[in-house]
């Protein structure tokens, strides 16, 4: 799994959990990247959620999270102020994450999703609602002008 693969599945999580709001913090510093995925889902989740195959949603599920902690050095999930927070970090730089990746299919969900990109702590780009207001995701033109708007937007942050 790539890192926008990563970042798909734990949106994923979010929307499945009944999230309306997801939050996706990004911040590349010292070679290694930093994930932060809040939520306002429900929060429910096994004593263990990073186990193989343990899920709360039923049979054949539970992957996700395992990935992500097998792909990552480490990775922790908390649940406070009525959000999950899901924190990962793992080797690698700005240039290998690809936020258009994942962006698109989360949008599509209807989630209202907040991507903050940072470098060495300091924010660079945030992509909100007002960046895509307006957009029909059904509409294939409209999934391209969002992926070369985040893809421009992103350049900004790997400067």
């Amino acid at each position: 799994m790539d890192l926008s693969d990563l970042v798909y599945e734990a949106v994923k999580n979010s929307f499945e959990a009944g999230a309306s709001k997801v939050e996706v913090e990004v911040d590349s510093s010292d070679g290694l990247i930093h994930f932060s995925i809040d939520d306002d889902g429900d929060g429910k989740f096994p004593d263990d959620p990073f186990s193989l195959d343990v899920s709360t949603k039923g049979e054949n599920r539970g992957k996700g999270l395992f990935f992500i902690r097998e792909s990552s050095i480490d990775a922790s999930i908390s649940r406070s102020g009525g959000k999950t927070h899901l924190r990962f970090f793992l080797k690698g730089s700005a240039e290998d994450f690809k936020p258009e990746d994942f962006l698109a299919p989360a949008l599509n969900m209807g989630l209202d999703v907040v991507l903050v990109l940072k470098k060495n702590g300091k924010e660079a780009v945030r992509l909100d609602e007002g960046t895509w207001k307006g957009l029909d995701f059904s509409k294939g033109s409209d999934l391209s002008l969002l992926r070369r708007l985040v893809i421009k937007r992103s350049k900004e942050w790997l400067n």
